[in-house]
């Protein structure tokens, strides 16, 4: 090999060093840190229910209720934002002990998707949560007791149901 050749070789290789180094410091910085813009999914719902049901109008008696919802993903112990999907929240007539059977009908359920509960939305010290106030109209219970059970429903996946939550309607 001529001196010529050899010399080429070793600025082709220095342009080589140099061009992996900077490719290795570009791809440093696009390293990952675990976090996203991306909410998390919901692994589980936490539903804190007021005890009594409440009065919502100048009509003596109950006629609603007031519950927190908090749901957690897989990495947070806090609260988080519901992703795209459904959430769902049912009033059942009576004491429902266990997650209700579909065979089980409510009384009376909402239903929230996107802007609605974005409107419910609101940040505590135990993370992002969602309060709700709801009226049951047309559906009262017959009973002295109703039990509530929030459920979402993610766009892809199995739905994630809270504990069954009890509160007294006063008696009847």
């Amino acid at each position: 090999m001529t001196a010529t050749g050899i010399e080429e070789c070793r600025r082709f290789g220095r342009v080589l060093v140099l061009a992996l180094g900077l490719w290795v410091m570009l791809m440093t910085g696009c390293a990952s840190t675990g976090t996203s813009d991306k909410p998390p999914a919901v692994q589980s719902l936490h539903l804190f229910s007021v005890p009594q049901a409440i009065n919502l109008d100048d009509v003596p008696g109950p006629d609603g209720f007031a519950v927190r919802l908090f749901a957690r993903g897989p990495s947070n112990s806090k609260g988080v934002v519901f992703p795209n999907g459904a959430l769902e929240i049912a009033m059942f007539d009576g004491l429902v002990s266990e997650t209700p059977a579909p065979a089980v009908k409510p009384l009376r359920t909402w239903d929230f998707t996107g802007s609605e509960l974005k409107k419910h939305a609101g940040q505590s010290a135990v993370g992002i949560g969602y309060r709700f106030t709801l009226r049951w109209t047309d559906a009262p219970p017959t009973g002295n007791r109703i039990t509530i059970v929030a459920r979402y429903v993610p766009p892809s996946g199995p739905a994630v149901s809270s504990a069954p939550s009890s509160i007294s309607v006063g008696t009847k």
